[in-house]
């Protein structure tokens, strides 16, 4: 680890990874037990940055940043729906009803109010991502070749153990609970665009698609 960072710096930065990774998605699990256990994705992360080569360091950060916090959005989103709903975000279903909600929003606390609420938390956003950033970049600061081909050996072993995690064959303790609920959450939106597609289908083959009103139900007219 750089000598500037030094420890302190390296153990915030996989702090806060390791914050970002444990945040639940559900309501009932908001205790103190949900971050108790280290992630599988965490050394994961924290090996795999470490064995960057510099000229791809840059990518990498961007992409683990933009991945980290588009979670928390989407942990946020089913934290929300869990509330409401008790079950989680479907980006496909439920995306329509962002602009309900900015409506019930703006109907219950009013313009402002709503508009200061909506920028406070793309302001939460933007603060998450700038902390992911600067938490990869004190993991990829120049870290010694020697090292940074043994974390590479170290960051395959722990991608074998979060792809043994979720496929089931092992419990272990903390588990890749960010990928099984990715994967979830990938599968459940894949499946709604199938069954969307599939009525819509379905919809254009109705023969009764183009008749009039009054000729679906004639015996009706006029009741």
């Amino acid at each position: 680890v750089d000598r500037q960072g030094g420890f302190a710096g390296w153990l915030a930065a996989a702090g806060i990874l390791w914050l970002v990774l444990s945040l639940p998605a559900e309501p009932g699990a908001l205790t103190g037990a949900a971050v108790a256990g280290i992630p599988l994705e965490l050394p994961l992360l924290l090996l795999g940055l470490a064995a960057c080569p510099q000229r791809l360091a840059r990518v990498a950060r961007v992409a683990v940043t933009l991945v980290l916090t588009a979670s928390v959005v989407l942990k946020l989103a089913d934290l929300g729906t869990g509330i409401a709903f008790r079950r989680l975000f479907n980006p496909v279903l439920d995306g329509p009803l962002l602009v309900a909600a900015w409506r019930l929003a703006e109907g219950a606390l009013g313009v402002v109010p709503a508009l200061a609420a909506g920028l406070a938390i793309v302001a939460a956003l933007v603060l998450v991502a700038g902390l992911c950033w600067w938490a990869t970049g004190r993991l990829v600061d120049r870290v010694p070749v020697g090292r940074r081909l043994a974390a590479g050996l170290l960051a395959a072993v722990c991608l074998g153990l979060v792809a043994l995690d979720m496929s089931g064959a092992a419990g272990l303790p903390g588990g890749a609970k960010t990928s099984r609920w990715a994967v979830e959450h990938v599968s459940a939106a894949l499946d709604a665009r199938a069954e969307l597609v599939a009525v819509r289908t379905e919809a254009a083959r109705d023969p009764w698609a183009g008749a009039e009103p009054g000729a679906i139900l004639p015996g009706l007219a006029g009741v």
